[in-house]
């Protein structure tokens, strides 16, 4: 198997919602002398050590790709994604969110126009909004305006994505039972499963373990800059902001919070692996065409 330092998978894309959910997980970092240190790996005796990275993402789906449109999230943000989609999923089940006006047009409850937001997220104070709404659909020639879910990333500059509630349905599903925990140990069996990712695995002496940078891809995360006097909270009915795909959302008017909630300073992370903790670790020399040897790493031979 060809080796990798990322592993990305996608659990749901959709052209026509312009909306894309994935797991990326990473298996290296870069450390203070300019090397890389393994998040994966296993000790001289045979002990397997799985800290890797990983992320869900939600990505505003454009035709040319933008690290812009991706708003990276994990476990701290989890479980307020999950509460604020649990509400959302309440209004759409049913349809409780959505009435007719006298006209027979649906519309969106009065009481429902405001997004759900999850703010706060990362050091630069992200959010992710998810909004009833309804918008118009073209199939076959034919155009009808149908309920739905707006889902729009802070870093995207006003785009969202419009979803039906089936395909909104189904994301809550996919985030609401997604288990970051076995992706991460299974993710990084396939990473110590690489050509040289047994090699890599294995912590060398002081020294040892620099590989020029283009051994790994370095892994970097998006980063977006907020435009100068740019709100920081959702912002609807922009008549400048271009519609998403071919879906236009046409609720009626709604006026939306624009205040930014406020935050603590974010905590110091203190690094799980430290450059001492690699240094400190002894040297295994290995055959990798002993199949005992291997089969001592993953316990095989009890």
């Amino acid at each position: 198997m060809k080796k990798f330092n990322k592993l990305s998978m996608v659990l749901f894309d959709s052209t026509s919602a312009s909306f894309k959910l994935s797991v990326e997980s990473t298996f290296t970092k870069t450390n203070q002398i300019g090397g890389f240190t393994p998040l994966v790996y296993t000790t001289q005796a045979g002990t397997g050590n799985l800290n890797p990275n990983i992320y869900l993402l939600f990505q505003y789906k454009s035709d040319t790709y933008d690290k812009g449109n991706v708003l990276y999230t994990s476990y701290p943000q989890l479980y307020r994604i999950r509460e604020a989609m649990e509400s959302i999923k309440a209004l759409v089940a049913d349809n409780s969110g959505f009435t007719t006006d006298t006209a027979g047009n649906i519309i969106v409850k009065q009481e429902y126009v405001e997004p759900v937001v999850v703010a706060n997220i990362g050091k630069q104070n992200k959010w992710l909004s998810f909004k009833l709404v309804i918008f118009n659909t073209t199939e076959e020639g034919v155009t009808k305006s149908v309920p739905g879910v707006s889902i729009e990333i802070s870093s995207a500059n006003g785009y969202a994505s419009a979803l039906t509630i089936e395909e909104f349905l189904t994301v809550y599903t996919i985030v609401k039972d997604i288990d970051l925990a076995t992706l991460q140990c299974q993710m990084s069996l396939a990473f110590l499963a690489t050509d040289d990712g047994m090699a890599a695995a294995y912590v060398p002496a002081p020294g040892a373990y620099q590989p020029a940078p283009q051994q790994y891809a370095q892994y970097q995360r998006p980063q977006y800059q907020q435009p100068a006097g740019a709100q920081p909270t959702p912002r609807y009915n922009n008549p400048q902001r271009p519609a998403p795909a071919s879906r236009v959302a046409t609720s009626q008017p709604q006026q939306v919070r624009t205040g930014q909630s406020q935050s603590l300073p974010p905590r110091a992370e203190k690094p799980v692996m430290t450059l001492g903790a690699v240094e400190e670790t002894p040297v295994s020399e290995v055959s990798f065409d002993d199949t005992e040897a291997i089969d001592d790493i993953f316990g095989d031979n009890e």
